[in-house]
């Protein structure tokens, strides 16, 4: 488990973020999409594989998710690819990692298009830290989203509170 929470904690090294502090164990990250994407661009490709070369053998569970833009059932296809084609690119790039499970977990409904909603989380086992919710990131976050640009999240849990703070980067544009 320490491995593993240094292969989170890498997340923050690796975007030249700093790292939580001895109360705050990371647990998980989340890495956003454009909209009606699911192909890894290069800035998600390059975090990945800092990450996962800091700690090669970690177990996660990745759940894709999409926003509320068109039908469910395709939302639920696309949540379901972005998932997949990230668990795929942990095991391209770190093949003794074990992927606990891969998660479509479909649209967020009532939403529209949000940003927010067009994500993947990479997360330890057990690891209870919520995604933060659209009023919860900084306008320039959510103006870097709504740009396109990549955006990396690292989740964390504090252990004397099961409070959920987070650290956020913002990698580049990706187009479009």
């Amino acid at each position: 488990m320490q491995r593993a929470r240094k292969l989170l904690a890498s997340i923050a090294v690796a975007a030249a973020l700093p790292t939580a502090s001895m109360a705050q164990d990371p647990c998980g990250a989340v890495v956003y999409f454009p909209n009606d994407v699911s192909a890894l661009n290069s800035d998600v490709q390059t975090a990945v594989q800092q990450v996962m070369a800091q700690a090669p053998t970690a177990t996660v569970d990745v759940t894709g998710y999409a926003d509320a833009v068109g039908a469910a059932s395709y939302n639920a296809v696309l949540s379901g690819k972005r998932a997949t084609n990230v668990a795929n690119y942990i095991k391209e790039v770190a093949p003794g990692a074990t992927i606990n499970q891969v998660i479509a977990g479909g649209e967020i409904a009532g939403t529209g298009s949000n940003p927010v909603d067009r994500r993947v989380e990479i997360r330890l086992p057990g690891c209870t830290a919520a995604a933060p919710l659209p009023g919860g990131l900084s306008a320039a976050t959510m103006a870097a989203l709504a740009a396109g640009a990549a955006v990396i999240i690292l989740l964390t849990d504090d252990d004397s509170s099961d409070t959920t703070t987070t650290t956020t980067t913002t990698t580049g544009a990706t187009g479009s």
